[in-house]
């Protein structure tokens, strides 16, 4: 079992890069192109990368290959923008994927405490896989 790392974290960031890539090489298609935003502006100041940035994440695939940002700009977009609190991100980043995320996901955005613009239809990999390859190795802060 690979140990654990804590969310939003230096080495959190190294690590769903890695099983990101693992993803889309398993997937193998051609041409591969998505870009991923998570971001949660009321994370504690610590998450933050920059004053810039607000805590989260940037994940794009570009011919299959896979880089990660920490961060995420205001009003920046991307093929699927994720915005959620940082409670309500930890308790996704530590469910495994399946009907009970689903449902939890579901509850934050009947309640409108999470945004979701745009489609994961076109990622190209697995969700699922990768979601719970990083859940696995995450560690939470709640």
């Amino acid at each position: 079992m690979s140990e654990e790392i804590f969310y939003l974290t230096p080495p959190w960031f190294r690590m769903i890069e890695e099983e990101a890539q693992a993803a889309v090489d398993a997937a193998a298609i051609e041409g591969a192109k998505f870009s991923l935003l998570e971001r949660y502006e009321d994370a504690p100041a610590e998450f933050r990368p920059s004053p810039d940035l607000f805590a989260g994440f940037r994940v794009d695939v570009e011919d299959g290959r896979v880089t990660v940002r920490p961060g995420a700009a205001a009003g920046e977009t991307a093929d699927l923008v994720l915005e959620i609190s940082w409670q309500e991100a930890n308790r996704v980043a530590g469910c495994k994927s399946g009907p009970d995320l689903d449902g939890l996901i579901g509850t934050f955005v009947e309640a409108g405490s999470m945004s979701v613009i745009g489609s994961l239809d076109d990622f190209p990999a697995d969700i699922n896989a990768f979601h719970d390859a990083v859940q696995a190795r995450t560690t939470t802060h709640f």
